[in-house]
């Protein structure tokens, strides 16, 4: 595997990377795909935030603009 697919985004830096890609997505609208399934995510135990793979943050975020 590669690098960036190991690598881990809170749900802030996802929102940033999306709009690197031109998608316009909100923090809730991320949480909201992950909360569908629709965007993979871990949940960390306690708190229970949301980390999201970049490749698949990229991948969403490619499907949104088609």
């Amino acid at each position: 595997m590669t690098e960036a697919s190991q690598q881990f985004l809170t749900v802030a830096e996802a929102t940033r990377e999306c709009a690197r890609h031109d998608a316009d997505l909100s923090e809730a609208t991320l949480k909201r795909a992950a909360d569908r399934g629709e965007l993979p995510c871990i949940r960390t135990t306690g708190r229970g935030v949301r980390l999201f793979k970049l490749e698949d943050v990229r991948a969403f975020a490619k499907a949104r603009l088609a």
